[in-house]
């Protein structure tokens, strides 16, 4: 059984569903800058479908890796229009070098820290170097989670249920560590734990979002 091939796809279209369901409640329900981050969530769920299909085709294997840290970079260039929204300046400047950062780190990736992906067992192990590795979890921690916890605020913000906030939060705080937990992890128990516990969070995120839907006015 190839469990690589399921464990991402299922992961990706978990992301693809949180990035609509979230997608559709910045349209009716939140300020709209928030679609950027249903952006980058779209683009995370693609890089995850590619990682299914490459676990079918070794051949695949590198590329994909390249191609899914283009969309991780991608979505993180989104998450900085949800960070600076503010300021429309530090935003603007925030995305150009984010462009030239990302640029840099492909062109690093390619030429110095090529991926080195591996199957093992019927799982796809990334095998990622070390600066890689950090560089990689340092984009989660001081892009994605910050971002994400904007949008737990934004979310939770006109919903008179104590604690929303918080377990927003709490879920975004433990997807995150999983997620660099699943760039570093070489082994495959600990590849699969990390699979699983995104899955959960992401799927309470999901019904946190159908549940936001149902509370949270129209926006004027």
């Amino acid at each position: 059984m190839n469990l690589a091939f399921i464990g991402f796809f299922i992961t990706g279209a978990v992301f693809a569903i949180y990035a609509y369901t979230f997608y559709s409640l910045a349209e009716k329900k939140l300020p709209v800058f928030l679609k950027n981050y249903a952006f980058a969530y779209f683009a995370l769920a693609l890089a995850f479908l590619i990682w299914a299909f490459a676990a079918l085709n070794n051949n695949f294997l590198v590329n994909s890796v390249i191609i899914g840290n283009i969309l991780l970079l991608l979505g993180s260039i989104f998450l900085l229009n949800v960070l600076f929204n503010n300021n429309k300046n530090i935003r603007i400047l925030s995305i150009v070098v984010g462009i030239i950062l990302s640029l840099a780190f492909i062109w690093m990736r390619l030429n110095y820290y090529q991926p080195t992906p591996f199957m093992s067992d019927g799982v796809l192990i990334f095998n990622t170097q070390k600066i890689i590795s950090i560089i990689l979890s340092s984009i989660f921690v001081f892009i994605w989670l910050p971002a994400n916890l904007v949008a737990a605020k934004k979310v939770t913000a006109n919903i008179p249920i104590q604690g929303m906030s918080f377990a927003y939060s709490f879920i975004y705080g433990i997807s995150t560590i999983a997620a660099i937990f699943f760039i570093a992890f070489k082994t495959v128990p600990m590849v699969i734990t990390s699979f699983v516990t995104l899955g959960i969070c992401f799927a309470m995120l999901i019904y946190s979002n159908y549940v936001a839907s149902k509370l949270l006015p129209n926006q004027k």
